[in-house]
């Protein structure tokens, strides 16, 4: 398949729209900037590095993710990601 109609063929998002399905190829935008845990545990395990949820309201949500997948598949890569500011890259790298 050609590069440039290659993200028209990646996973498609559905909903439903006065009762008809709508089909788009970009997922739905969430922003946020803080999250909320339904038990103090969950946060005592983000603390620490270890909550295997989202953590914070820019990093990891479902856009992101599929921005994510959608980089991976392009380039044929094993894993990709994608960091909100360059020294958030450089401390994860």
């Amino acid at each position: 398949m050609k590069e440039n109609t290659e993200l028209i063929h990646l996973d498609g998002y559905y909903y439903k729209i006065n009762g008809k399905t709508v089909k788009t190829i970009n997922p739905p935008m969430y922003s946020g900037s803080i999250v909320l845990f339904d038990r103090y545990e969950d946060f005592l395990l983000a603390r620490s590095g270890r909550y295997p949820g989202v953590t914070y309201g820019t990093d990891r949500l479902p856009n992101q993710r599929a921005f994510e997948e959608g980089l991976r598949r392009l380039e044929g890569g094993h894993l990709a990601r994608a960091f909100p500011s360059g020294i958030n890259a450089i401390t994860n790298a």
